[in-house]
């Protein structure tokens, strides 16, 4: 699996040219916060969200009251409420086994995938239901906004969504399932819009040549810096195994301009020839969604993606990839002896508001209590330069098996999951400082002139200062955890700035449409 974030290759919109949001490295401090067992939920697998309250959201695969699942809010001091189980309804309507995480939208709800569930039988595998998408309130009302597979046959409206949702510029989501689609059952990519009207934007595996040539079971999707939809797939891209060392078809990376929303594609890297993850990589895509950017922008984009497998010491590795088409390996795991410095990052990474990069990996540190992955996972964090530092080895009694991205909260703490492990070994949830500062987070991170946005952060009651890249904006302090503000006439991309009783704080930077 590979799993990308993005940045602009230029010091005014790279998101490590903070300041006054940030202090010096400090001791880290790991706390376990939760621990599940069962009757709370148990593999959280999803990247946490923190809400306009100021509260972290997430699901779990499994556990609940019903068995399917849970979603469930918690406090940064590691109160937890469980706020729906799945499987509530008969036969799973309401959706089973959410394993992405959720998505805060700019209405101030959330929205998320099951893999499984749904009304009528999944004709893909035996699973009953092929998954839904939902939205849920921040007081754990839940509507059921699609079903997939419906009509059965081919799922050509695509089955089993396992990656979150991601809100475009025009209001609409975006995502993607793993399956159907076709014949080949090799996923789709998907919009919909807040009332539930799906449209099915690609299939994948839909091309000819051998190995899937335009990929296939895509893994996620992202909303570049620039505006627009990058997806990715696993699989595909047109290389063989054969070629590439006895690993999988591990294909390429490719961008994809909609017209409206698809014909052209460019390959920009082929893993397998050179540098190839155990896992498929797949294709990357490019995408302009309607009303986004009308064409590609001058910039260079940069994405890092972190491989679960391959690499020098097949165990994975982070690198960076240019729309330039420029690959550079930032760092393969395992380098040290007994992996202690870490092996298999499943999830993502982060930049942190240092500049650095935060991430976990699923194995390594050499720990004897999880011998098939080489010990039971580590969080590290990685400079740009490709400087490793293991923050944090997990030993089974406080986790084990991290496979979500973590998420920086506006306090300047990491909180992440680890999917199994602690006394139930049905996961955990843990924070994480590095001695960071608070800062504030905007939703959405673009914007036109004239729109609305949230600003969230911490102690912002007494905010007598809101600026978009230096230019003054009218806001409105909702709480302690929340501002609305108003992109004004004048303004450029650039960071926020909040000024607070306790100081100024500053956001990424927010691009101007």
């Amino acid at each position: 699996m590979t799993t990308f974030i993005s940045r602009q290759m230029s010091c005014a919109l790279l998101v490590f040219c903070f300041s006054t949001a940030i202090i010096s490295q400090a001791k880290t401090t790991f706390k376990t916060l939760v621990s599940f067992d069962g009757t709370n939920g148990f593999a959280p697998g999803g990247t946490l969200v923190q809400g306009t309250d100021g509260n972290l959201y997430g699901t779990t695969s499994g556990g609940g009251k019903n068995g399917g699942g849970t979603v469930f809010k918690m406090t940064t001091a590691g109160k937890m409420t469980t706020l729906y189980s799945f499987c509530s309804k008969a036969k799973c309507a309401d959706g089973n086994s959410p394993e992405a995480g959720l998505l805060l939208a700019t209405n101030g709800n959330f929205y998320g995938t099951t893999k499984f569930g749904g009304v009528g039988p999944c004709v893909i595998g035996t699973a009953t239901g092929c998954g839904t998408i939902f939205k849920i309130t921040p007081e754990g009302k839940l509507t059921t906004l699609y079903t997939f597979c419906k009509e059965g046959g081919e799922c050509s409206d695509g089955a089993e969504p396992e990656a979150p949702l991601i809100e475009g510029t025009n209001g609409d989501f975006y995502g993607t399932t793993f399956y159907g689609g076709n014949s080949n059952g090799a996923g789709t990519l998907f919009e919909i819009t807040p009332a539930g009207e799906l449209t099915t934007l690609y299939t994948f595996c839909s091309k000819a040549g051998q190995n899937c040539p335009d990929g296939s079971n895509p893994n996620g999707a992202i909303l570049g810096t620039d505006g627009n939809l990058y997806v990715t797939t696993q699989g595909g891209g047109g290389v063989s195994s054969s070629s590439a060392k006895n690993l999988k078809d591990c294909g390429g990376i490719a961008d994809f301009f909609a017209a409206p929303y698809y014909g052209i594609r460019r390959l920009l890297y082929d893993f397998c020839k050179a540098y190839g993850p155990a896992e498929s990589v797949g294709v990357f895509y490019q995408f302009f969604p309607e009303k986004a950017l009308s064409e590609p922008q001058s910039q260079t984009l940069t994405f890092y993606g972190a491989a679960s497998g391959g690499g020098i010491n097949a165990a994975g590795a982070i690198y960076s990839l240019t729309s330039g088409k420029n690959l550079t390996v930032v760092y393969d795991f395992c380098s040290k002896a007994k992996c202690a410095d870490g092996a298999y990052p499943v999830a993502g990474v982060i930049e942190g508001t240092d500049g650095n990069f935060y991430g976990t990996t699923a194995g390594g540190n050499g720990n004897s209590k999880c011998p098939s992955l080489n010990g039971c996972g580590t969080v590290f964090e990685l400079t740009p330069g490709g400087k490793l530092t293991t923050l944090h080895s997990f030993a089974g009694s406080d986790g084990e098996n991290p496979r979500s991205t973590l998420v920086q909260a506006t306090n300047g703490i990491f909180y992440g999951t680890t999917f199994f492990g602690r006394a139930s070994g049905d996961g955990s949830i843990f924070s994480l400082s590095t001695g960071l500062g608070p800062f504030v987070r905007t939703v959405p991170t673009m914007g036109a002139v004239g729109s609305t946005v949230m600003i969230l952060g911490t102690d912002l009651t007494g905010a007598s200062a809101v600026s978009f890249n230096g230019k003054a904006a009218a806001y409105k302090v909702v709480s302690a955890t929340e501002i609305t503000a108003t992109v004004p006439s004048d303004a450029t991309t650039g960071t926020i700035e909040v000024t607070t009783p306790g100081g100024k704080l500053e956001s990424w930077p927010f691009q101007v449409l």
